[in-house]
């Protein structure tokens, strides 16, 4: 799997941008709201607006290898949150397939969860992300038996993973 993220700004078009590339259909053979509210992300960006952060939401993008079930986006999303701490209660997905993008067609999935919290005004951790992001590709793939996707932190996720009682193939350590 390829996890990627990127913050989305409180202000400007950014997040209208965002929207209308999940909402829209017409790069994607399917698009599917599977999780949350869209409407939500009207608040979280008066949350950022109203602590006068820079960022409303953030915005991951997972690319599986192969198709995965609604307990496996689950599982992805609660790792996310205890990773990074948000309660995935709030997070949003949505579903983009399309049929040239992977030999069986799998989707990939676009969540979206509020970057400031709404109570204390704290904006979420994104330090280390890249390495953090190897970290759950790496061990979702492992436990769900997918290939998993060589990155530059690699050897890293495969210490972190160890630490936590994964088995990880020495190939990957």
């Amino acid at each position: 799997m390829i996890l990627k993220s990127k913050r989305v700004k409180a202000r400007g078009q950014a997040l209208q941008r965002l929207v209308n590339h999940l909402t829209n259909g017409e790069d994607n053979d399917e698009v599917e709201l599977v999780r949350g509210n869209m409407a939500d992300l009207k608040d979280w960006r008066g949350d950022a607006l109203r602590f006068g952060r820079e960022y409303a939401v953030r915005h991951w993008i997972a690319s599986p290898e192969r198709e995965i079930t609604s307990e496996q986006l689950d599982g992805l999303i609660g790792w996310l949150a205890a990773e990074f701490g948000f309660d995935p209660a709030v997070a949003i997905a949505w579903m983009h397939r399309k049929q040239r993008a992977t030999p069986d067609g799998c989707g990939h999935f676009h969540i979206l969860v509020n970057e400031v919290d709404p109570f204390a005004g704290s904006v979420m951790s994104s330090s280390h992300d890249y390495a953090r992001h190897q970290k759950i590709s790496m061990g979702l793939s492992l436990m769900w038996s997918h290939p998993v996707t060589i990155g530059p932190h690699c050897k890293s996720a495969a210490a972190a993973l160890k630490a936590e009682g994964f088995e990880v193939p020495d190939e990957l350590s």
